[in-house]
């Protein structure tokens, strides 16, 4: 079963690891590092709401989540590419929808 946990300080390097993998395929196609490449993710834990879903001690799906002044905000969502196509991105859509309706 795989179940999304709100991240620990100590996930910040596996996020990061998660995303570097799936976004790195934009580098070619704009000419340099996404936004969610160049994130801090250690503060991201600290000052927003971080999620991820582990698979066998790796993360393998992350998203950070914010509540602002015009409603709610899915600011990233990631799935490493060998999770792609394994439902681990909807149940990270549907977990953010869950909240968003909280």
């Amino acid at each position: 079963m795989i179940s999304v946990r709100p991240a620990l300080d100590g996930d910040a390097s596996g996020i990061a690891t998660c995303v570097d993998a799936a976004y790195r395929h934009y580098v070619p196609r704009i000419g340099r590092k996404p936004g969610p490449m160049l994130r801090d993710y250690a503060q991201a834990i600290r000052d927003e709401q971080v999620h991820v879903i582990e698979q066998d001690g790796h993360i393998i799906g992350a998203l950070v989540l914010a509540v602002t002044e015009e409603g709610f905000l899915l600011e990233m969502i990631a799935v490493h590419p060998a999770a792609q196509g394994t439902g681990v991105g909807r149940r990270l859509l549907e977990f953010s929808e869950a909240e968003a309706r909280r």
